[in-house]
């Protein structure tokens, strides 16, 4: 049943009146596959790091934090709930719970004009993407067609909330019909709730992946999730992507935005390659020089806009440096990821960040494998770096020579 007309203009006249309000940040994080904070032993990502640096203050800023797909978010784990996460981080299952579990965060808070900042890393990335795109079709529903306030009303905010992912979102596909019938879902769904517009201010993420988290068992995906397209919505202010330059497994390929619709404002949308692996760039390893690099940068774009975000940097201390160790998830067990370097993507306008060419000039940097030059396969074929990979190959043709020379005399 329909809210009848004396009620619809009843809350017409209440959203117009809370425009009056201070607008406030409501910032999302979500956590990459298998990373919750906070847990005792565990290394803290970027996301966790920066969370845990946002103050939440009532009226000016609000925070939620979505641990990642498959996490362990308590002490000890049932087999069942360790099952499951297995299952999470081999499948995906889950990832529609954490885009839900994001967008009740931002239905309890949101009053128009308030500023929504989405952050994320790996797969968190990717739910922070889906989530801004399910934004854009929903906006934020406002009441439930039997007159309940979706702030206030618990059960039926999770109705709308599941409706909004089930039916609309999850509408897949990249054709203009699924595109059609989801703007045509997305415009129901505003009508029956009564949604507002709300669209994201600033969306920060970490090297966003479609990736599983468990080698060698993709055949395993029972649950698909794809975005319905790769732009950015030309209504988002700022788009930041820091991406890992080095990264060798195959699957995480990054998905990056698209910017040949970013003509007019090429400032909108920064993607911006930095030294290291996946990893090495969202953080969770000990050693985090690379990955406060990241996070340094991502602070100075999100607090140098209008309206900023509100960050405690005394509660950071980071130590980046370029000369930080570099990691690779293919030692050992790693072996199972399929090698794959991303040396096929395209460069945008060559946004290396300018610690890579600081590391590049160094003689040697450390690496899980000792320490030995950095030479990136993806800058190998970059006029502006040639100098640096015509002497590699300069030195290994000299080995080679040196090698058969040797084998020859014996």
């Amino acid at each position: 049943m329909e809210v009848d007309a004396q009620y619809r203009e009843m809350v017409k006249a209440h959203t117009r009146n809370t425009i009056c309000h201070m607008p406030k940040n409501i910032v999302i994080f979500a956590d990459g596959t298998g990373q919750a904070g906070g847990i005792p032993g565990a290394i803290p990502t970027n996301v966790y790091k920066l969370y845990k640096a946002c103050p939440q203050v009532g009226g000016t800023q609000i925070t939620f934090y979505d641990p990642g797909v498959g996490s362990q978010t308590h002490g000890r784990q049932s087999r069942r709930r360790r099952i499951y996460n297995f299952v999470a981080r081999a499948t995906g299952l889950g990832l529609s719970k954490n885009i839900a579990d994001c967008y009740d965060a931002i239905i309890r808070h949101y009053e128009p004009g308030d500023r929504i900042f989405l952050f994320g890393f790996s797969r968190g990335a990717y739910t922070v993407r889906s989530l801004g795109g399910l934004l854009g079709l929903c906006g934020v529903p406002a009441v439930s067609p039997r007159g309940h306030d979706l702030r206030t009303n618990k059960r039926a905010r999770k109705r709308a909330v599941r409706r909004a992912v089930r039916w609309v979102y999850q509408c897949y596909g990249r054709s203009e019909l699924k595109r059609r019938m989801r703007q045509h879902r997305g415009e129901k769904f505003r009508n029956r709730y009564l949604a507002q517009d709300a669209i994201p201010y600033f969306i920060g993420v970490w090297d966003t992946v479609r990736a599983l988290g468990v080698p060698g068992i993709n055949w395993l995906i029972f649950w698909r999730h794809a975005f319905h397209d790769s732009s950015l919505n030309p209504k988002v202010p700022y788009g930041r992507h820091a991406i890992a330059i080095d990264e060798n497994r195959s699957i995480f390929a990054p998905e990056l935005w698209d910017e040949g619709l970013n003509v007019a404002d090429p400032d909108r949308i920064k993607q911006v390659w930095f030294p290291g692996v996946h990893t090495d760039i969202g953080g969770g390893y000990s050693e985090s020089e690379l990955s406060d690099l990241t996070l340094e940068w991502m602070l100075a774009e999100a607090t140098a806009i209008p309206h900023p975000l509100h960050v405690d940097l005394k509660a950071l201390a980071l130590k980046p440096s370029h000369r930080g160790v570099q990691h690779d998830e293919r030692l050992g067990w790693g072996v199972l990821w399929r090698k794959g370097t991303r040396d096929r993507l395209r460069l945008n306008r060559l946004d290396c960040e300018t610690n890579v060419t600081r590391r590049i000039k160094e003689p040697k940097v450390p690496t899980m494998r000792g320490e030995m030059p950095y030479r990136p396969v993806l800058l190998a074929a970059h006029p502006e770096f040639a100098e640096y990979y015509q002497a590699l190959r300069a030195q290994r043709r000299s080995l080679i020579e040196r090698l058969g020379n040797s084998f020859a005399r014996k």
